[in-house]
């Protein structure tokens, strides 16, 4: 092995594999692949890998199957190894392992551990001293080291080796120098194999070789290698390095206008945000990749938007919609998607809540179909996740028996497959199912083991899960202060990730189960601000929490002897009730207690008992003996004792969560300052980069909204004593919102102003645009000194995150260094223009136009194939010496400001003229012959006749009547030549200008007022 083997998917391994193929047919390969049952995207890959084909990887695992694909692949290439030296034996001798990526090593490792029943010997050379250059391979070998030496494997004595034929492996070629795409592809085959770690060494290579102009700076390379790259740093774990990628290949979208390319950025932001368990930007980045899906004509890529959406939308707990849903399973299956056909099918019970015309029964029929799916294509992980969630539809069907089963099915599938994230959710489940049986004493003990396993892998997802079960648990055996512990720490957790979801519940559910310990407390105000809270949190709430938050509220009434109002409120629990797809007993004993409290406190006892006699029923049958003593508590309207003292909170586990989600926290501050100083160092590139305040405006609002999050933004300046649009960007392509009016609803100030939760409300014009609901607004003006010469608006969405006042300060920042280059723009532009105007006529003066024709005439000779000719009229006016005589100079100049203008209105937008000097003028026709000029030159003349020597506007001026005869009116004679005649020899300025200038002189020879056309074709004649 050598140092390019990382460029290879699990070497040594593969290598021998090829070796083991060539020496016996690739017929053995099939036959192997047929013996081990081996289906769908992980038989392609390798058959088309050791084929010599380009892989293709359709489908990346998802973070709950990220560890177990990664074992699968490698236990199949070892028990394809197995299969393939049968026979005679093998002999394999592997040299230079330390040269082998992690992944390799890992599969190395695994073969060692595990018995096979392959008939082969693999001698290992080991060098214990080798150390790498780059820290992380290092770490990697060393702790390979210490497991060998962990098995008791001696080292021999140094021997030496000496060459010999069958020991010259041919190895891989180096193909990062002239072969860039040929090193894409590896890159690309090293992450479909999922040796990720590898791929982020491979890619981190290439990137470095394009960052120094040494790679190929193709768009299609680029793009590509970005792509591969960011994936490789998201699958290693390194998310904030991939964000920092992913957005790069956004501005590179952004810039080409490439709507597949924007779509495809916005989907791997979405699942990058999905790994590290920001679900809120989640939704937002997959929700844009959908809207710009649906404008495209490919069918796979809103399929992939659609399902990246789907995986947000499920973590969040917010609803999907049922036809999208159906659209989705039909994609999925067309396009052969099968573990995501199997994600969506297990998941689709968490969307019952929210949709009519699914139900549990369709759920259940759903997970079946998902358990056969998972079953026929041997996917073990989708099997133990499909099982978990059919005991989830068996519990809310009230089949706790079954759901039971099911969760300890899961549980064993999951301990055989070592997959650590996948066993603490089981056992998140299975506590969830003893709860719901009032066996708290070993749910509790499930809940413990979720949470200590989860807190070693720092998945922050399944932490607020485990949290908010525990919280849950304490609250229900009245162990308030161990409950409230709990929940401040999910809290605390949620406010420091700036974030209001997590999976199967959002900041609602949190709030609502705080409000339910401090009554239990007594702490009646800081229960009522717990529900204001939830009132005013503008995310939406769960039907589970519709139904109750009005018997939280109806409590809290009842408690001020509001009872009106709390009889009110339990009818609109009863209400909710209708919406609850399925209503557990919980629920349901909830609402009777606290109509038990209320009507005792009437003295209403028909209808106290009539609640107590339900209620009864329910513990009954679900033999609840702990919610059956409280019943009577109730009834006597006594305070509810503790139920198990002996369940103690884990507080040196929430200690050590909150020391960790804070390091996380100020490792994304020093990441988000990092980012910022990139932020402001392309900021001001762009002043040296671009030269229209229209560009940098544009280029600047574009940056701003990627980094801070913003939907849309807006620059208003001010001109002519108006207030003037000069850029938008907005990542919702059918948002109504427009910057004046957004700018005329703030109102003007002086200061920074940013608003929260609020509406930017319609016009009273009923076909203006609809109210806009946000969630934060930034108002800040461009000033120059004290005088403001614009304003830059930013406004986020009510969906969204808001800025903070963190964004506020860089953004004031950002701000003034923008006002600072528009105003140095204006000024380079004026000095531009007064350098390059006529101050008379406002045309292009000598020089510049000069400058402008030696370019012209450098682009012919560059690219002549494709533009190989323009035209150069000569203008010169007659009869101008007679209005200088006659009218003075002061009438002369305003006669030559009217002819130019008569010469802006008569030519195209891209000819440029310019006055040459005194009452001569030069007119340049980019790409066009001599002969095409005549045109626009032959209308000149006639407008300029129609003007009958400008008598009524120089009356105007002079204020008198003027006379002229007709043969003093003013007229003009144009001489005009090509670059046609010097196609054979040297394009030259002066030449073009010396026979514009000869063809004039025959004009003036001819009787003035005429056009003469100096080219090959048609030499001295008259046009």
């Amino acid at each position: 092995m050598t140092e390019l083997d990382i460029h290879e998917p699990y070497s040594p391994l593969m290598p021998i594999l090829k070796a083991l193929l060539q020496r016996h047919g690739m017929t053995l390969l099939e036959d192997a692949l047929d013996e081990m049952e081996l289906h769908g995207v992980e038989r392609s890959l390798i058959q088309d890998y050791l084929s010599g084909r380009d892989t293709y990887r359709l489908e990346f695992p998802l973070p709950d199957d990220l560890a177990f694909q990664s074992i699968r692949i490698r236990q199949i290439l070892i028990r394809l190894l197995s299969l393939l030296a049968t026979g005679e034996p093998q002999l394999l001798l592997v040299t230079g392992i330390q040269f082998a990526g992690s992944a390799g090593l890992k599969l190395i490792e695994e073969l060692l551990q595990y018995n096979h029943a392959g008939n082969f010997l693999m001698v290992i050379g080991i060098d214990p001293a080798f150390q790498h250059i780059d820290e992380n391979r290092q770490q990697h070998w060393e702790q390979w080291l210490s497991v060998i030496d962990s098995r008791g494997i001696i080292y021999p004595h140094e021997f030496d080796t000496s060459s010999a034929p069958f020991m010259n492996w041919p190895g891989l070629t180096h193909a990062g120098v002239s072969h860039d795409y040929e090193a894409l592809k590896r890159c690309e085959q090293l992450i479909d194999l999922l040796c990720f770690q590898e791929a982020v060494d491979a890619t981190t290579i290439q990137v470095q070789r394009l960052e120094s102009n040494i790679a190929n700076q193709d768009g299609t390379f680029v793009w590509q290698l970005l792509l591969c790259h960011g994936r490789a740093q998201l699958y290693c774990g390194n998310y904030e390095d991939a964000i920092v990628t992913f957005d790069r290949l956004l501005e590179i979208a952004q810039q080409n206008s490439n709507s597949a390319n924007l779509c495809c950025a916005y989907r791997e932001l979405a699942t990058t945000h999905i790994f590290r368990s920001d679900l809120t930007s989640a939704m937002r980045y997959s929700q844009l990749a959908i809207k710009l899906a649906s404008a495209i004509d490919d069918d796979l890529l809103q399929t992939k938007a659609l399902f990246c959406h789907f995986v947000a939308s499920d973590k969040a707990n917010v609803p999907f919609g049922v036809e999208r849903l159906r659209q989705l399973l039909i994609q999925l299956e067309i396009h052969q998607m099968i573990s995501g056909r199997i994600y969506v099918l297990r998941n689709l019970y968490a969307q019952v809540p929210f949709e009519v015309k699914l139900d549990l029964h369709t759920a259940l029929d759903c997970s079946v179909e998902a358990i056969q799916l998972a079953r026929h294509y041997h996917y073990e992980t989708d099997l133990a996740a499909a099982f978990h969630s059919r005991g989830i539809i068996y519990n809310k069907m009230g089949r706790h028996h079954s759901a039971l089963r099911c969760f300890r099915i899961s549980e064993y599938l999951r301990e055989k497959l070592n997959v650590p994230g996948e066993l603490a959710r089981i056992r998140n489940g299975i506590g969830y199912i003893l709860c719901q049986r009032e066996k708290y004493t070993e749910a509790h003990r499930y809940y413990l083991l979720a949470l200590n396993t989860v807190l070693r892998l720092n998945d922050f997802s399944e932490i607020t899960i485990s949290l908010y079960n525990l919280a849950w648990l304490y609250a229900e055996v009245r162990e308030n202060d161990s409950a409230l512990m709990v929940v401040n720490t999910l809290r605390e957790m949620l406010r420091i990730r700036g974030t209001n979801y997590f999976p199967f519940r959002n900041s609602h559910d949190v709030l609502l189960l705080q409000c339910m310990i401090h009554i239990n407390q007594g702490e009646w105000s800081r229960a009522e601000q717990d529900l204001e809270r939830s009132y005013n949190l503008d995310i939406s709430i769960s039907s589970e929490g519709k139904y109750i938050r009005p018997i939280l509220k109806a409590r809290i009434e009842a408690h001020h002897q509001n009872y009106s109002a709390a009889l009110l409120e339990m009818e609109k629990a009863k209400q909710a009730e209708t919406q609850l797809a399925e209503l557990n007993i919980h629920h349901q004993l909830l609402w009777h207690e606290v109509a038990i409290r209320l009507h005792r406190q009437l003295n209403e006892t028909a209808l106290a008992y009539s609640h107590l006699h339900s209620a009864s029923r329910l513990c009954s049958q679900a033999q609840f003996a702990l919610h059956l003593k409280r019943l009577v508590h109730f009834w006597h309207q006594d305070e509810l004792p503790a139920a198990f003292a002996g369940l103690q909170p884990p507080k040196l586990e929430l200690d050590q969560l909150l020391h960790l989600v804070r390091q996380e926290q100020r490792m994304n501050q020093l990441w988000q300052r990092v980012h910022e100083m990139r932020l402001l160092a392309t900021l001001q590139q762009l002043a040296v980069d671009l030269d229209s305040e229209q560009q940098i405006a544009a280029e600047t609002l574009r940056l701003i909204c990627t980094h801070f999050n913003a939907q849309a933004g807006f620059l208003l300046v001010n001109e002519d004593k108006q207030v003037v649009e000069l850029a938008q960007f907005s990542q919702v392509p059918d948002s109504t919102l427009d910057g004046q009016r957004l700018s005329d609803w703030l109102g003007h100030h002086q200061t920074t102003r940013l608003l929260f939760n609020g509406e930017v409300p319609a016009h009273d014009d009923p076909d203006s645009p609809k109210a806009v609901r946000f969630s934060s607004v930034l108002g800040h003006p461009l000033l120059e000194g004290q005088r403001q010469i614009g304003e830059m608006l930013l406004l986020t969405f009510a969906d969204s995150a808001p800025l903070n006042k963190s964004d506020r300060d860089i953004l004031q920042f950002i701000g003034n260094q923008l006002a600072g280059q528009l105003v140095n723009l204006r000024q380079r532009r004026q000095l531009i223009e007064l350098s390059s105007t006529d101050t008379l006529t406002g045309l292009r003066n000598r020089q510049s136009f000069q400058a402008i024709l030696r370019n012209e005439l450098k682009r012919i000779g560059r690219y002549g194939s494709e533009h190989p000719y323009l035209a150069l009229a000569f203008v010169d006016l007659d009869n101008f010496k007679y209005y200088n005589d006659s009218f003075g100079h002061e009438a002369g100049d305003r006669l030559l400001c009217w002819f130019a203008d008569l010469l802006v209105e008569a030519l195209r937008d891209f000819d440029i003229c310019c006055r040459w000097g005194g009452d001569e003028f030069l007119i340049l026709f980019p790409h066009t012959r001599a002969d095409e000029a005549m045109i626009p030159l032959r209308r000149i003349i006639e407008l300029l006749a129609l003007q009958q020597g400008y008598t009524d506007a120089l009356a105007n001026h002079l204020g008198r009547e003027v006379i002229l005869p007709q043969d003093r009116w003013l007229n003009c004679s144009i001489g005009v030549s090509d670059t046609l005649d010097e196609q054979n020899g040297t394009l030259d300025e002066v030449g073009l200008l010396q026979r514009a200038d000869r063809a004039l002189y025959e004009v003036k020879r001819h009787g003035k007022g005429q056009v003469f056309l100096a080219s090959h074709q048609l030499d001295h004649q008259i046009a």
